[in-house]
């Protein structure tokens, strides 16, 4: 099982996925390789049943599953092959995955395995409906107790309801009380009405007793 510490590095990361999803579209300009592998027809009724996003789920997006093959998941839905850094300096290898025109990115493996789905697009909702845009205080009507941590500044929160899923909030660790720096005993201090910027699938994500 990931490491608290492990959730926290990704959480500083949340706040890169929006302009790295938007801007891929001009990287082919600048020497970026690109495989467009979607089919036809059928294939994109796979990717997004009748035009519409599938829900986010704690095993993925769709075909876009974790531990699925950016090449089984582009039999079904256009891919882009894709580099980038999560704010380390490191280059991490992935896929833009499309889905009736709405874009996430696939950290791989490798083995060319999906480790991790990032989403930054408010298309993409959870089973409940709830995705970017949404508030904490929905989060914790649907789901029940929020867990937290903060990492570079941020708060991530998941709940025992959805496993494998955080979601990046738009609060700080500056508008929490002086205990913020607990959060992780305390995820009452944040406010329902912080919401959510972007949000992880992850392999394996930590803990969250309790309801």
């Amino acid at each position: 099982m990931h490491r608290n510490g492990r959730l926290i590095a990704l959480t500083g990361a949340l706040v890169w996925v929006a302009s790295a999803c938007q801007g891929d579209a001009g990287r082919d300009a600048a020497g970026q390789r690109a495989a467009d592998t979607a089919g036809g027809p059928s294939s994109a009724d796979a990717c997004a049943p009748n035009g519409r996003v599938p829900a986010v789920t704690s095993g993925g997006i769709g075909v876009a599953r974790i531990g699925a093959s950016v090449r089984e998941v582009g039999q079904s839905c256009p891919t882009r092959d894709t580099t980038f850094t999560l704010g380390e300096g490191i280059q991490e290898q992935g896929a833009v995955i499309e889905f009736a025109g709405r874009r996430v990115l696939a950290l791989t493996g490798s083995d060319g395995t999906i480790s991790r789905l990032i989403v930054a697009d408010s298309a993409f909702r959870t089973e409940r409906g709830l995705g970017v845009g949404s508030t904490a205080g929905q989060l914790r009507e649907a789901y029940g107790r929020l867990c937290g941590a903060v990492g570079e500044g941020t708060v991530a929160v998941w709940m025992a309801g959805l496993p494998n899923v955080s979601f990046g909030l738009d609060t700080r660790l500056s508008d929490l009380p002086a205990s913020g720096s607990r959060l992780s005993d305390d995820p009452s201090q944040i406010p329902d009405s912080a919401r959510v910027t972007s949000l992880w699938i992850i392999t394996e994500g930590v803990a969250c007793g309790g309801s």
